[in-house]
């Protein structure tokens, strides 16, 4: 290592003064949009068991069951991001529960996409692109601040770029 890497190892960028993340973290969840299509499940499950056949009211039943337990995974995704990390959190289970730390400087860049009702409702997909040798992506669709969220973690790695360049001259 060299005397310019053994520099950049020790300095601590993420007790920088010059950050411009508040302490505590931001939680970014999923819109109320993504919940319409287990509602209108839930709606139509109803339906189907007011009808009075057996078959149609167990075949309610599951869907219901289903359209409940979706809501509930799609209530369990967050994506905080403190000051030097990404955390994208999905599940309740333990065992069946996802969970990715990404520190800000493995951390390409981000981007995000709205469509005409997203625009107007202030939602959309976001994409966190790693680059860690793979280039491996995390998306999820449907979240509320979408841009909001894409522009914060840009911000942050923008940041930590300027910061490693000034400690590289």
């Amino acid at each position: 290592m060299n005397k310019v890497d053994s520099v950049l190892y020790r300095y601590d960028f993420f007790n920088d003064n010059r950050l411009t993340m508040p302490e505590t973290p931001l939680i970014y969840r999923k819109h109320w949009i993504a919940y319409i299509s287990p509602i209108i499940i839930i709606l139509f499950a109803l339906y189907l068991c007011s009808r009075h056949n057996a078959f149609l009211s167990i075949v309610g039943i599951f869907c219901s069951f289903s359209a409940i337990l979706r809501s509930i995974r799609i209530a369990s995704i967050t994506w905080t991001l403190t000051s030097s990390y990404l955390i994208i959190e999905r599940g309740l289970l333990p065992w069946k529960k996802y969970y990715a730390a990404i520190p800000i400087f493995q951390i390409y860049d981000s981007s995000y996409r709205a469509g005409m009702f997203g625009y107007f409702l202030n939602y959309g997909s976001v994409w966190a692109r790693r680059n860690d040798g793979n280039n491996s992506t995390f998306y999820d669709k449907s979240m509320a601040n979408a841009k909001e969220l894409s522009v914060q973690i840009n911000t942050l790695v923008h940041n930590y770029e300027t910061r490693r360049k000034e400690c590289h001259s």
